[in-house]
């Protein structure tokens, strides 16, 4: 019997609850010892007018604050102690989407969290994680987040969460 391919597992992560729930998942549901997580953060900067240059401190400090919230998820989750898998975190400038339409090209499956969209606020925005499954080349997860502070919920997908974009 032949060895199985080394799986490359993406996690979209933002620093947001939803996404170190969907970071957890990966780690408690998920995970092998072969495995390869490669966590993708996106940054944009921020719309100035075209009269006004865009400093490259901006660029520099919006880059950090991406990176600084990718790493403190992936502690959050792993911690400093115990086994890690092999986690490589990219950060890149653009719409996460984007990224993880160009990621996913040489994953295995995508993992994303779930805002919860109870509020009418909510269900107006677009919604990220539905543009991610549009955009991946392979099968995507969506993760629901968790009630933080307001009792327990499994985050755990149900099975029609289960999305293969194509």
């Amino acid at each position: 019997m032949g060895r199985r391919p080394r799986r490359r597992i993406l996690v979209a992560v933002d620093g947001s609850p939803a996404s170190v729930d969907a970071l957890r998942w990966v780690r408690d549901e998920l995970l092998v010892p072969d495995d390869l997580v490669r966590v993708v953060t996106a940054y944009q900067f921020a719309h100035y007018a075209t009269e006004v240059p865009l400093m490259n401190v901006h660029v520099q400090e919006s880059a950090e604050h991406a990176r600084a919230a990718g790493e403190a998820a992936i502690d959050t989750v792993f911690g400093p102690r115990g086994w890690r898998p092999e986690i490589d975190h990219v950060v890149d400038v653009g719409c996460i989407e984007r990224l993880v339409e160009r990621e996913s090209e040489t994953a295995t499956l995508v993992v994303v969290g779930s805002r919860s969209r109870r509020r009418l606020r909510d269900r107006l925005r677009p919604s990220a994680t539905n543009r991610i499954t549009g955009r991946a080349s392979c099968p995507v997860v969506s993760v629901p987040e968790r009630s933080h502070g307001c009792g327990t919920s499994d985050p755990s997908p149900g099975i029609s969460d289960l999305d293969h974009a194509h």
